[in-house]
């Protein structure tokens, strides 16, 4: 009767064997993965970790923070003079002409209507006008008077281009761009940087009626510098607050939960050796899966940890928000599991037989 049991019991392991093999799945590892019905099976390696990667971050207001970021509107290369501005001029060889203060930094403000006032010349546009542009202006205002008049025009107080910073920073305000320029990290490091819950990826610039979106999470996650749009005057730079993202992490690892990437991107690699690895008793190396819900279609990409390459497969493998990670059990282990089941059972039996058998006096 004991012998009968344990046949018995191999023949269910056999039966279920076989059924998972009938329903066994082959992936395929290039493009044109098949797809069965609203799933699609990768097998990530290096010609599939692109079907996993992390899609632009959207906003409430529906705006995508790409890391390639957006173009924007141009205006005119180098500095343009505006109202308030203070500018020196220098008449070389006649010290009369130089304006007052422009050693100690001072010079003419460029008045709310855009004009300045200058000897022998009268008024001039200033205001939309480069230091040259005014420069080559007066110099030819003087050559009435003067032969061959050599000037030089410098700003030497910049008041007029402005842009604003609010949001998620440590001291949002008005600040002013200098004629080498202003981008947008440096307009935000100007404020201050990133207060509590300011998020980098999450960049907008408005300008002219239009918003612009950002990541620009690049130098604080240790990633190569991601673009970073030069302002113009009128800007308004704004850091988006985090707002919580997490992924799920499953099976045989060391710890299983929340994978928290509210405040930064991670690779599947990283999720791993987050959590504490696989179990290296029970894991089936072959059998990571992460699952990831595209549109109406679940996408399920398959990491095979044999060899050292698939770690680095693994590190080119974005995490995304709401995705599944799983580690499946080894074949090995999930054998003995069912042994350790079956077991108490079969001595149980062979127990009750044996009591039987003395009952009945065979």
């Amino acid at each position: 009767m004991f012998r009968s049991d344990i046949l018995r019991a191999f023949g269910l392991f056999a039966l279920m064997a076989t059924l998972a093999a009938c329903n066994e799945t082959r992936f395929t590892s290039a493009a044109g993965t098949p797809s069965y019905g609203p799933v699609e099976l990768v097998l990530l390696d290096n010609a599939t970790v692109s079907y996993f990667a992390a899609p632009p971050r959207a906003g409430a207001d529906g705006l995508a923070f790409a890391r390639s970021g957006q173009s924007l509107p141009q205006g005119r290369g180098g500095y343009l003079v505006g109202a308030g501005d203070q500018i020196s001029i220098t008449v070389w060889e006649y010290p009369e002409l130089t304006t007052p203060g422009s050693e100690d930094g001072g010079g003419l403000t460029v008045m709310q209507d855009g004009r300045l006032y200058f000897p022998y010349v009268g008024y001039i546009q200033a205001a939309g006008r480069t230091p040259g542009q005014i420069r080559d202006r007066l110099a030819a205002g003087l050559a009435n008077f003067l032969p061959d008049p050599q000037v030089d025009v410098r700003v030497t107080n910049f008041a007029s281009q402005r842009v604003v910073v609010s949001g998620a920073v440590a001291q949002p305000g008005a600040f002013v761009i200098g004629d080498t320029g202003l981008t947008a990290l440096e307009a935000i490091l100007l404020a201050g940087g990133p207060a509590e819950g300011g998020d980098l990826s999450r960049v907008t610039i408005e300008r002219g009626g239009q918003i612009y979106a950002f990541d620009l999470s690049g130098p604080e996650q240790g990633l190569p510098v991601p673009v970073n749009p030069a302002l113009r005057s009128g800007d308004i730079v704004s850091i988006v607050a985090y707002e919580p993202r997490q992924a799920y992490l499953f099976g045989e690892v060391g710890r299983v939960g929340e994978i928290d990437l509210t405040a930064r991107t991670m690779s599947l690699t990283q999720a791993l050796a987050q959590s504490g690895g696989l179990d290296q008793r029970r894991a089936d190396v072959s059998g990571v899966f992460l699952f990831r819900r595209v549109g109406n279609v679940t996408r399920v990409g398959q990491l095979d940890l044999t060899s050292p390459v698939g770690y680095l497969v693994g590190e080119r493998t974005d995490v995304a928000e709401g995705d599944v990670i799983y580690v499946t059990t080894a074949p090995v282990t999930r054998w003995n599991d069912l042994i350790s089941q079956l077991l108490p059972s079969l001595g149980a039996t062979r127990a009750v037989t044996g009591t039987a058998g003395v009952l009945t006096g065979n």
